[in-house]
């Protein structure tokens, strides 16, 4: 049995760029980015206040908490040159950094190096007249290099920043990112602390992890690192999915399986102290890597002993639906491992619902994945969840179909529903859904725990 086979039969884990047009109440007013930010007074700014004075330029809360703003910078400029997204998050309610889009390639698309380092050089210069001062290189090396020129000016630390592919020949990002020269530094949260943000509502049954930070992805294709880049701010360090999607080498419309988004993410674990822990998989099978010239013969006979495990397990599941539906007279699905199986995809549109909620939730695995999100919440530790969006409705999505990565930062055991984010900005901080439902939906569960 070939591992092509439970891949036909099995959806990959499409994090999709989104194809619906964001909502625009009114077209935003152009920035000059400079003047804002570049301003004695910003680090004792109120985040409210800032709102209220620059929301026509497209500055909105990212989430309930009202703790950061960001704009996607329609028009933005910096010292002449476009800018793009702007991102402003605060502490107690005052301004504590920003981070400004000069290029990403998610974003942007790609563009030659010369323009990118005439660019990168004009951004130099025109920070230098400004602040009146020569920056400090602080170039780093490493598995993302960055050419990094940092300022230290008034009460400001302003901090350029470019990257480029590994072999140097394709612009990644260009940023800008600041903070008060008094900020604390970033750091990994010990894993036992993390227990302190998990709040227990006895009124209404949630559980749930408060403070979990939001970042929009966009309309890139990035479900997977922008949930990272989220769970590893949660954590206390300061990462951008931009830099993220390069250690992961995801582009801005890829789609990968399950297995190769496994192996991305542990190429970005390695670099924060974290790990990737595989906690559910439907099929089995489908979250191991694709096999290579480096796969012994022994994990090879493991990996098929899976896969063969995976095309029952669905076939199996489908045909005790078909048992079900057929007594009720509703349509069956194709479930002849020899003839062939129904498109997964074809059965998520079409099948009954209820029923298949019915032969799902029946399993010993429904109260495995419960058992795990209860866990892992319980500890203070958001959960990946992977899935395949299309098979129940769900209201305000920029994306109606297809594989997704979202986050689970709750669950009420009274009401019987998962609380999860998505990280498409305002709006989606905070849902809920069945449990059953969201089961139906599953193809994995990923936990992304420190290691410390």
């Amino acid at each position: 049995m070939k591992k092509s086979l439970l891949l036909a039969l099995m959806p990959a884990l499409m994090c999709g760029a989104v194809t619906a047009d964001p909502k625009v109440k009114t077209k935003p007013k152009p920035m000059k980015v400079e003047d804002i930010v570049l301003n004695k007074d910003l680090w004792e700014t109120k985040l409210a206040d800032f709102e209220k004075k620059h929301g026509a330029n497209g500055f909105e809360y990212m989430s309930a908490q009202k703790n950061s703003l960001r704009s996607a910078g329609h028009g933005f400029t910096f010292f002449g040159q476009k800018a793009g997204e702007v991102v402003i998050r605060s502490d107690d309610g005052v301004i504590e950094s920003i981070s400004i889009s000069l290029y990403n390639r998610g974003d942007n698309g790609s563009i030659g190096m010369s323009v990118f380092n005439s660019n990168y050089n004009a951004a130099i210069n025109k920070l230098n007249e400004k602040t009146g001062i020569k920056p400090r290189d602080i170039s780093k090396r490493g598995t993302v290099e960055l050419a990094r020129q940092l300022w230290m000016w008034e009460n400001s630390a302003i901090l350029l920043e470019k990257s480029v592919s590994r072999d140097g020949k394709t612009p990644e990002f260009m940023r800008v990112r600041m903070k008060a020269k008094n900020a604390k530094s970033d750091g990994m949260a010990n894993r036992s602390s993390l227990r302190d943000n998990v709040v227990k509502d006895r009124a209404t049954g949630d559980v749930y992890i408060k403070d979990v930070p939001m970042v929009d992805q966009g309309r890139k294709g990035y479900c997977a690192v922008a949930s990272a880049a989220r769970v590893y701010r949660y954590y206390g360090l300061e990462v951008d999915q931009h830099e993220l999607a390069q250690i992961a080498g995801t582009g801005p419309n890829s789609g990968t399986s399950l297995g190769e988004m496994v192996e991305s993410l542990k190429k970005v674990t390695r670099h924060v102290h974290s790990r990737v822990l595989v906690l559910y998989e439907y099929p089995k099978g489908l979250a191991d890597k694709n096999p290579d010239a480096d796969t012994s013969g022994q994990e090879y006979d493991r990996m098929i002993k899976n896969y063969n495990n995976g095309l029952k397990e669905v076939v199996r599941d489908i045909k005790k639906y078909n048992r079900i539906a057929e007594k009720q007279g509703k349509k069956t699905f194709a479930d002849d491992f020899e003839k062939g199986v129904v498109n997964p995809q074809q059965f998520a549109r079409e099948c009954d619902k209820d029923i298949y909620r019915e032969v799902m939730t029946a399993k010993s695995s429904y109260s495995r994945f419960n058992n795990k999100i209860k866990e892992y919440i319980d500890q203070g530790l958001p959960v990946g969840w992977c899935l395949q969006l299309g098979m129940f409705k769900e209201g305000n999505l920029p994306q109606s179909f297809g594989g997704h990565m979202r986050l689970i930062i709750g669950y009420n055991e009274k009401t019987e529903e998962l609380i999860y984010t998505d990280s498409w900005g305002a709006g989606h901080g905070m849902k809920r859904m069945p449990a059953g439902n969201a089961f139906c939906m599953s193809n994995a569960l990923l936990a992304l725990p420190p290691t410390k």
